[in-house]
């Protein structure tokens, strides 16, 4: 009897062992998959997120400044991954229905795809050519974010990244 219960703990700890480090390996997965180009970026910034074994996300954004601490671009790219093509489907037009509202205001460039399994979004918001403040006044909840000229400051965006688990890493020169 004990070395049956002992058999099944073992068991048990080895079996969620390696559900433990699937997980982990594939965070590393979807992460080591994206290439962003950052060159220049100030601020590196990563996410993963694993939901009730339906889908994974991921992403990575790089943000620019300029001399002042103003955001002037965000590269960014996330990946969602999944088995179900409804899942899959959901995620891209949502991707596309956002970016193409917020299109109308300038300055953003997107490509939202599907490949393998994923949804790629790969997103460019030039902040000197997004129309900031005719956003801000159709859109309210920008308004904490920004400053008096209108431009996305530093600290906020990385204050809203981090509430929304996104993670952010000064880039070493």
């Amino acid at each position: 009897m004990k070395k049956t219960f002992l058999f099944i703990s073992l068991l048990l700890i080895i079996t969620g062992c390696n559900d433990s480090n699937k997980s982990k390996n594939n965070e590393k997965s979807l992460l080591d998959d994206i290439v962003l180009e950052d060159k220049d970026a100030a601020y590196e910034c990563s996410m993963y997120n694993k939901n009730n074994k339906d889908y994974d996300i991921a992403g990575k954004y790089a943000i620019f400044l300029d001399d002042k601490d103003n955001v002037i671009m965000v590269n960014s790219t996330e990946v969602v991954e999944s088995k179900k093509n409804e899942i899959l489907n959901q995620f891209e037009n949502y991707y596309n229905s956002s970016y193409d509202k917020i299109a109308n205001y300038g300055g953003y460039t997107y490509d939202i795809y599907q490949e393998n399994n994923r949804v790629i979004a790969n997103v460019i918001i030039d902040y000197n050519t997004f129309n900031m403040e005719s956003y801000a006044t159709e859109h309210e909840e920008i308004v904490p974010y920004i400053n008096e000229e209108h431009h996305l400051t530093k600290d906020k965006l990385i204050e809203k990244y981090n509430s929304q688990n996104i993670k952010c890493e000064k880039k070493q020169k």
